[in-house]
């Protein structure tokens, strides 16, 4: 649903200035992870598997939603008609 032409070169660019973050945060991560005893270690992951999984579900039902209030009333079709404003909901 992200790449629905909703992407733009802005959010791209600052995708790639998290990466040191991220490595920076990875090297940090790694030691505190290995003090763990094994299955609090395995724990961690599971519950940060869920985590993860709920927060993807979510993203996907508002997007649902979303798109599903950009539709016309009484139009036939199902998905947002490029002549709506996404704000205001009148016509462009």
């Amino acid at each position: 649903m992200i790449w629905q032409n909703r992407m733009s070169a802005n959010i791209l660019w600052l995708t790639l200035l998290t990466i040191p973050t991220s490595i920076i945060r990875t090297q940090v991560g790694l030691p505190a992870y290995r003090r763990l005893p094994e299955p609090i270690f395995h724990q961690t992951l599971i519950w940060l598997n869920l985590l993860s999984g709920i927060a993807l579900v979510l993203r996907e039902m508002a997007a649902i939603v979303f798109q599903a209030r950009l539709v016309k009333p009484g139009a036939g079709h199902v998905g947002p008609d490029p002549g709506w404003s996404v704000m205001t909901r009148d016509r462009a």
